[in-house]
């Protein structure tokens, strides 16, 4: 039976797309096929109540024969992973993890909190589900959203608060399972950062992967002047 040995566990908006791509070109990694499984966020999976959240209800990996099966075509790679960036902000998600996958290597991508929900917003914005014409009046309706159970990435400011969240997992693992990267340094040099990550995972860093796809960009305005 193959399991991970390694999760990207966050956070969100911060080139965690991007990353899973570029471990899934190493032949010595195994990324799942789907990016976002979800199954160590929590012990039951909720049933999501905002706009767009039908989506992360369906794709969300319900048991744990469900889990292991997406990892059953891994062959023979040193490390086989799986990335969902909600992990970092789910409370239960390091409880869980340690419980099933103890021994798994964690990695995190942390980005400004500012520009990083800022990026939540425009992403929601341009996928339509969004209706706040505003940043401001969507931060306002942060706490309703949480308490009407809209998932994850509506908590613009709260996906921010990387201390108490990175402090979770440090209270249960040891702190040579986490390698913590900064997502300024992955826009800027993104073959450094990886070949670090490959270091981290145990394999090959001197494979070089292609740069060459865009993955999920955030819809940046075309005139910023104009934007601001």
């Amino acid at each position: 039976m193959t399991l991970p040995n390694f999760l990207i566990v966050g956070a969100a908006r911060s080139g965690t797309t991007a990353l899973h791509g570029l471990l899934d070109q190493h032949p010595d990694i195994f990324m799942s096929h789907q990016k976002e499984l979800y199954f160590l966020a929590s012990d039951t999976p909720p049933d999501f109540q905002g706009p767009g959240d039908d989506i992360v209800n369906n794709i969300w990996i319900k048991t744990w024969d469900e889990y292991r099966s997406v990892f059953a075509e891994a062959k023979n790679e040193k490390a086989v992973g799986e990335a969902t960036p909600y992990y970092l902000c789910a409370r239960q998600a390091p409880r869980l993890i340690k419980r099933y996958l103890p021994d798994a290597k964690l990695i995190m991508i942390l980005r400004d909190p500012v520009s990083r929900a800022f990026s939540s917003y425009m992403f929601m914005r341009q996928y339509g589900w969004e209706r706040k014409a505003s940043f401001g009046s969507a931060l306002a309706k942060e706490q309703q959203r949480k308490q009407s159970n809209w998932q994850y990435i509506w908590r613009y400011r709260e996906l921010g608060l990387y201390s108490e969240q990175v402090q979770r997992f440090l209270n249960l693992f040891k702190k040579e399972q986490i390698w913590i990267g900064i997502f300024d340094d992955f826009t800027e040099d993104q073959l450094s950062l990886v070949q670090n990550v490959f270091r981290f995972l145990d394999v090959n860093d001197g494979f070089e992967p292609s740069f060459a796809e865009k993955r999920n960009a955030s819809g940046s305005p075309r005139f910023p002047s104009l934007h601001r």
